[in-house]
């Protein structure tokens, strides 16, 4: 798809991991939903990234929302696609949360996509996006806008100093 190397040539480090139970991950699969944000917090130290943003397309919700919630101030921005667990907050939680936030989602999914854009909207600094045609997994069905969408709004994030 070519999203890694598109943030490096633009002069972005780009950390990607595999989630636990997901991609090549190894040790156990399952980390218990109160430590996933501890988790991400370990990466973001051993990693020595500071305020990074994060781009969180649907299962990686699962890490990135409640670090979100708990940590949104320890980040520049987030990107999300159709994330799961975004309907464990409420509207007033999302809208306490002052961190940049790019919500895509495929016109085409009528299941996460309608539902965590309809919880993600809260985000006061939030900025909705649908991308035509395109189903679950959008960033698939248009790499080249999705890539043009991420790469505009780290510009935005960077031109005010976030």
């Amino acid at each position: 798809m070519g999203t890694i190397q598109l943030l490096a040539a633009a002069q972005h480090r780009v950390v990607a991991i595999d989630l636990p139970g997901f991609g090549k991950s190894q040790g156990p699969g399952q980390i218990a939903p109160k430590r996933t944000s501890l988790f991400l917090d370990d990466i973001i130290a051993d990693f020595q990234l500071d305020r990074p943003v994060i781009v969180s397309p649907s299962m990686s919700g699962r890490f990135a929302i409640p670090y979100l919630k708990e940590h949104g101030d320890r980040l520049r921005g987030i990107v999300t696609v159709a994330p799961v667990g975004t309907e464990v907050y409420s509207a007033q939680e999302y809208q306490s949360i002052q961190t940049p936030a790019l919500i895509v989602y495929g016109e085409k999914d009528h299941g996460l996509g309608t539902s965590s854009t309809k919880k993600l909207q809260n985000l006061p600094n939030g900025q909705v996006v649908e991308l035509a045609n395109a189903r679950h997994p959008a960033y698939l069905d248009d790499p080249d806008r999705f890539h043009k969408l991420l790469y505009n709004f780290l510009r935005q994030i960077e031109a005010r100093g976030v």
